[in-house]
């Protein structure tokens, strides 16, 4: 029964009707018999486009570079076993990239689990390294509250990839749905005295320099960080392949930080303090 808060409907179109709950406009898969009932469920969707390639990793990497390029999470559809391990150098990119991406991935039916079904694969032990969030839907029902999680966290604190496992038979079993709302935007806001702390070390600094990564295009605040730039004075490096993160046209602007020695890493090195703006300090950005 269908009431206003529930639809009765099976998992793989309750995993539909949650991407289109996300905004989500385009999916990357190559199409698999573990999940068909998303594709039955898509098939009657005129305002989410699939995207069907060839191979996993192919597919997951669009979703990625579409993620990079829209700044939404980027969602991939694949099968069970062979299309989860092809897409996972998609996986890996996304956490490398700090990249919102959802992979969902086919998985063998639920009474065939831990019995090495045909390409049955833990996802949990596979990607656990590189994922931000690995979960199994196990129950219909959970569909909604999972995918709205897994989207949250994607997008959270630090981006990156989420991986959710659809047991084929958990697909095509019908339920009454519950409808979940996504979770809102978190926007930071950081303790006043810090900011006062981190002004005062500005005013102290000889030769400061920010360091700007992608996390200020995610967060919508490239403006901002301008601003920033022109009131105190400050020069800006962008960290490696995120040379849009700051006008380069832009005065204040001397170059990427590439993991060659160059100009804008040489004045990383002979700043007296580094203001590090949506990156993190890996082995990339601090040559060693």
């Amino acid at each position: 029964m269908s009431t206003a808060k529930t639809r009765h409907m099976n998992g793989g179109h309750a995993v539909v009707d949650c991407l289109r709950n996300e905004g989500v406009r385009h999916v990357f898969n190559v199409p698999g018999e573990s999940f068909t009932s998303i594709l039955d469920g898509m098939r009657d969707v005129n305002d989410v486009r699939l995207i069907s390639n060839r191979q996993e990793g192919g597919a997951c990497l669009m979703a990625e570079a579409y993620a990079k390029a829209s700044r939404q999470p980027g969602v991939c559809v694949v099968t069970r076993g062979p299309g989860a391990t092809n897409a996972s150098i998609g996986v890996h990119c996304a956490r490398h990239d700090s990249t919102p991406l959802i992979l969902l991935v086919g998985q063998v039916a639920r009474a065939a689990r831990g019995r090495e079904a045909g390409q049955e694969i833990d996802y949990t032990h596979f990607f656990g390294s590189i994922a931000k969030w690995v979960i199994e839907i196990n129950d219909p029902r959970r569909v909604p509250e999972v995918i709205s999680r897994a989207f949250h966290i994607a997008r959270s604190g630090r981006p990156g990839p989420v991986v959710v496992s659809l047991p084929r038979d958990m697909l095509d079993e019908a339920a009454d749905i519950p409808l979940v709302a996504p979770y809102p935007v978190i926007r930071a806001h950081p303790e006043p005295g810090l900011i006062k702390d981190l002004v005062e070390r500005i005013a102290a600094a000889q030769n400061p320099i920010i360091m700007a990564g992608s996390g200020t295009e995610y967060a919508g605040a490239r403006e901002e960080l301008i601003r920033f730039s022109e009131t105190f004075q400050i020069p800006v490096v962008t960290t490696y392949r995120r040379l849009s993160a700051f006008p380069n046209d832009h005065p204040h602007y001397l170059g990427n930080v590439s993991s060659a020695k160059n100009a804008a890493r040489d004045a990383v090195a002979g700043s007296d303090l580094v203001v590090a703006i949506g990156t993190r300090l890996n082995q990339q950005s601090t040559a060693g």
